[in-house]
């Protein structure tokens, strides 16, 4: 079985998505949950079958940081913009 791509997005507000596949999977301020981010990271990991080790980490455009400052959570999809 292939791991899956994740995607951490971390908002202005510290506000944060982890998406897997282009799908939310977990969203925190930030994604922890009063655990050791390490070791939530790696449940995660575990959980949504991708590698800790290649998560990328990434700001949110314009366009999604107003969207999450209008909605107050991130999209439930989000694909990167060329």
């Amino acid at each position: 079985m292939s791991n899956k791509q994740a995607v951490l997005i971390k908002a202005d507000d510290e506000w944060e998505g982890l998406y897997v596949s282009n799908k939310l999977v977990e969203e925190g301020d930030p994604i922890n949950e009063g655990v050791e981010r390490l070791t939530y990271f790696a449940m995660l990991a575990r959980l949504y079958n991708f590698n800790l080790s290649d998560i990328l980490v990434k700001e949110p455009s314009k366009e999604l940081q107003e969207e999450i400052y209008g909605t107050g959570n991130f999209p439930e999809f989000w694909e990167e913009e060329n």
